[in-house]
């Protein structure tokens, strides 16, 4: 299936394995949307999951726009419906490489799971160990046996995940290899509470043009170094709710506003009409832009619809907005293909466009 018809076919194909094992220790199961076998995806919607996965609740002032520097990736690919990288790929430096292989494992890790799982929010594990002290860590290292998950998500049934996520072009062995060395570096999640529903690793290999191996991605229940018995689940829901509001806040590059959202301590007094008032009167806040691949050429289009904080203005501030959202239970992120438009929405009303044009 080709989308917009055109040449290139945007719709690839990678097989799922579901480490029912990693379950089993456990005495449980995978969640049943889970399933191994092969997977045809929406390569363009990955790029627009990549854009907002990498994305910080809070601007620091160093980070570079990691939602223009995915459309580099474009153009790496075979045409084909493999999820294979092309010849051209083959002379890039190792350390692009290396970034390529942790976006993808990341954006392909919040497709998936946004998917299998309604994913209401999904915000940096960073975020919530500066701004919630009570969520003790044993360490806070960034790498080796004590490193934390990369996200804390939060489902449409408010049931909350912690991620890490991986992703290699080696082989099928290496990610097998990472796969393992994570689960051997493994320390026991505390959750007298029942915070976590599912603790989840995933790994994406992704193949050079001349491999043999088609791509992989492998999903598995492990341990991680986190500890959640002195904290309430709903202060955890309520910061991701604001994590992921403070993100689409900056795709549209409301920096200050956003890290407004991000760091405040009181949800009461941020009011909605405020936030709708600072969208509102800012002129350039959504962003165009075309780029050419081999067969066709895309627009990109970044926009905030302020339809739904609109209908929800009469909930005063962010804190009862929060409430209502965890009441309904109605949102999520989606997507969905008209004509030749792909469309990613946002919790909020971040809205991600992609269009095929001849």
């Amino acid at each position: 299936m080709l989308l917009g018809g055109m040449e290139m076919t945007y719709y690839k194909n990678v097989l799922i394995n579901v480490d029912e094992d990693s379950w089993k220790k456990y005495k449980t199961l995978p969640p049943a949307s889970f399933v191994t076998g092969n997977l045809n995806f929406n390569f363009i919607e990955v790029l627009l999951h990549i854009g907002l996965a990498t994305r910080h609740p809070e601007e620091i002032g160093i980070s570079v726009n990691e939602f223009w520097a995915f459309l580099r990736y474009i153009n790496c690919f075979q045409t084909d419906s493999s999820f294979k990288l092309n010849k051209k790929w083959a002379d890039v430096d190792p350390h692009q490489k290396t970034i390529l292989s942790d976006d993808f494992g990341m954006g392909f890790a919040s497709y998936y799971l946004t998917k299998k799982m309604k994913i209401m929010a999904m915000t940096n594990t960073g975020y919530f160990l500066k701004y919630l002290p009570s969520l003790s860590v044993r360490s806070t290292s960034k790498r080796g046996p004590s490193k934390s998950p990369d996200f804390i998500l939060l489902d449409q049934y408010l049931n909350l995940h912690i991620l890490e996520c991986k992703g290699t072009q080696n082989s099928i062995g290496a990610l097998n290899q990472q796969m393992i060395k994570a689960a051997s570096q493994k320390y026991n999640v505390s959750d007298t509470k029942g915070i976590i529903s599912e603790k989840l690793r995933t790994g994406l290999f992704i193949p050079q043009f001349n491999s043999k191996d088609d791509a992989h991605f492998e999903v598995a229940d492990p341990d991680f170094s986190l500890c959640f018995d002195s904290i309430d689940k709903n202060v955890i829901i309520t910061k991701v709710l604001q994590g992921q509001l403070a993100k689409e806040l900056h795709m549209v590059n409301l920096i200050s506003l956003a890290n407004s959202v991000a760091s405040a301590s009181d949800l009461k007094l941020i009011k909605v009409d405020t936030i709708i008032e600072t969208i509102s009167n800012t002129a350039e806040i959504a962003y165009d832009q075309s780029i050419l691949n081999d067969s066709a050429k895309i627009k990109w289009s970044v926009y905030f619809d302020l339809s739904f904080l609109e209908e929800k203005k009469d909930l005063s501030n962010l804190h009862n907005l929060f409430l209502n959202l965890c009441e309904e239970r109605v949102r999520y992120f989606k997507s969905y293909v008209k004509d030749n438009r792909l469309t990613f929405d946002g919790l909020f009303g971040l809205k991600m466009q992609a269009t095929l044009t001849d």
